[in-house]
């Protein structure tokens, strides 16, 4: 099947789910191509963060292969709310004549473009989100009820009849589809999986990272990965490894990620008193994570789940989420422990359970891992997108 993906912004150096999906197809059998625009996401404090390891926002126009992908990126002619507008998309529909097209966003221009043009290019439509409730209400939550609400008035019956197959990455973007975007389909849920290959324990790998970051190889390892920011909860997790370490030493912090200065340095500031058992690496390149979850033996994302979750399960790693988790597949195999949302007390008390007890840590690791190769592989769940 000739496939084409279109999204507003494509960063294949980063693992979410648009090039995993990608890769999947392509090991399927299936020929597939990326329609973007020039522009990567316009992540927090991008120049500080991300830019370092994927390259500058702004990226060239044409045709090229990324990491084992072709991706064409056209010229943006309007950027608004984490959204683009770019140029050419019905000419490259025609020049391609895709016998499917993938959208990811469902409620960008690119999602409106390619429902309204679906008919007349005679092509299947797959629709992709992964919005959460939580999500909707953070920032100017006013404004988003005005623009999802005229959403629903001038385009979601648009997509709604077009589509073919429409589906929600985690279980509670069900919800936002359903509610929010106005798309009256049948929603079938895709949990964000992972590549089962690359995400596997490494000894190698681990070693590694404890001797280039000087880790003591007898510490038992607390990791977190992803944005070092407040909505993310780092500082929760700080001030639990603050009262964890008071009481045993043979522990370190591993924070995996970039943020602002000033909350970094919150989270700095917490552990003052325990110099030498924190570690921030800075981003990381997706290609290069299996190795620190390898030497992580604990892993903890105390307020917004991650897609880190799965492929931190595929490393044989336990977890620790809160417990308004939305995606409920990921955890199905008692491979994770939920703590009371924002109740230090209870995140302290968790993950003790995890460091006082190896063998706890070690089963929990093995189900993890079975539950990633029978339910979260991305090269079964590839097919469900498939009408």
């Amino acid at each position: 099947m000739n496939i084409l993906i279109v999204s507003d912004y494509f960063q294949p150096k980063i693992g979410y789910a648009k090039p995993q999906v990608a890769k999947a197809l392509q090991t399927a059998g299936h020929t597939v191509e990326v329609l973007t625009s020039e522009r990567y996401f316009p992540f927090h404090n991008y120049e500080n963060s991300v830019q370092k390891t994927i390259g500058k926002r702004i990226r060239s126009v044409g045709t090229k292969m990324e990491n084992g992908i072709k991706v064409t990126r056209k010229k943006t002619i309007f950027e608004y709310f984490t959204r683009t507008y770019f140029e050419d998309l019905e000419s490259e529909l025609v020049k391609r004549k895709p016998d499917l097209v993938i959208v990811f966003g469902m409620s960008s221009p690119s999602m409106v473009r390619v429902a309204r043009l679906k008919y007349k290019h005679k092509f299947k439509l797959t629709a992709v989100d992964s919005h959460l409730p939580s999500e909707l209400s953070q920032g100017n939550a006013f404004f988003k009820q005005i623009f999802y609400g005229v959403f629903r008035l001038l385009f979601s019956k648009t997509i709604s009849q077009s589509l073919d197959v429409c589906v929600a990455l985690q279980d509670d973007t069900t919800q936002v589809i359903r509610e929010t975007f106005g798309i009256k389909k049948n929603v079938t849920v895709v949990p964000n999986g992972t590549n089962i290959e690359q995400f596997q324990y490494t000894k190698t790998g681990a070693a590694k990272v404890k001797k280039d970051f000087h880790i003591p190889r007898n510490k038992t390892i607390i990791m977190y990965s992803g944005k070092i920011i407040k909505e993310k909860g780092v500082h929760l997790l700080a001030a639990a490894f603050a009262k964890i370490i008071s009481k045993n030493k043979n522990v370190h912090l591993l924070l995996v990620g970039d943020g602002p200065k000033e909350y970094i340095d919150q989270v700095k500031n917490t552990l003052e008193k325990h110099s030498g058992t924190l570690t921030i690496t800075g981003f990381q390149p997706h290609e290069s994570m299996q190795n620190f979850y390898s030497a992580a033996d604990i892993a903890v994302w105390p307020l917004q789940e991650s897609l880190a979750m799965v492929d931190a399960a595929a490393c044989s790693i336990p977890f620790i989420a809160n417990d308004t988790l939305g995606d409920k597949t990921r955890i199905s195999n008692n491979n994770a422990l939920l703590y009371k949302k924002e109740n230090l007390n209870d995140l302290v008390e968790k993950i003790t359970r995890l460091v006082t007890d190896p063998e706890l840590r070690k089963q929990m690791g093995k189900r993890g891992r079975t539950l990633v190769e029978n339910t979260l592989s991305w090269n079964a769940l590839c097919l469900r997108f498939l009408p």
